[in-house]
């Protein structure tokens, strides 16, 4: 019953948008480069962990972001859902973004997280204390293509005191508005 109020409510969200929003859909496939965690303690002989995951495998994440987007000057910004897959099983969490378009150059911050939905072998509705701050940088390649890097990281009040956890990413994605 949970997972068709949340599914219903959803729907609600994504048709109810004011006229003067765009419909924005980004597909398209993230790299980890990077694992790491940074570690703050008073002990001074305590290490960060950092991990290169490129040199050891290659995973290609499918990633999804439906969302509606404003323009608020040279900033667009935008509410919705984000998302990643394993193919047997997908993540979907809700996310808020600011982002900059300098031409040839885009920026973009979103935060995330909360709520989760999981869809596939194990499918429940979770809500939870994480967090994803997402600061990534794009090169426009045409109309609708992107490439480029980001940097995510993990917030929770469940993580040890003075862990942060992140990820360095590499990204290509198609970018259409309605």
């Amino acid at each position: 019953m949970r997972k068709i109020l949340v599914f219903i409510a959803a729907l609600v969200a994504i048709s109810s948008a004011t006229a003067v929003a765009d419909v924005r859909v980004d597909f398209g496939f993230t790299v980890p480069w990077r694992l790491g965690a940074q570690i703050s303690s008073l002990d001074e002989e305590v290490d960060d962990f950092d991990f290169d995951v490129l040199s050891q495998i290659t995973i290609l994440l499918p990633e999804v972001m439906v969302a509606y987007q404003e323009p608020v000057g040279p900033v667009n910004l935008g509410v919705g859902l984000r998302g990643f897959s394993l193919i047997v099983q997908s993540l979907l969490w809700p996310v808020v973004y600011a982002e900059y378009d300098f031409g040839p150059a885009v920026v973009n911050f979103n935060f995330g997280g909360g709520a989760f939905v999981f869809l596939g072998l194990y499918n429940d509705i979770t809500t939870g204390s994480l967090f994803f701050p997402d600061l990534s940088a794009h090169a426009k390649l045409g109309r609708r293509f992107r490439a480029g890097l980001g940097v995510v990281g993990v917030l929770s009040g469940d993580l040890p005191e003075g862990v942060t956890p992140y990820m360095i990413y590499l990204n290509a994605k198609f970018s259409f508005l309605n």
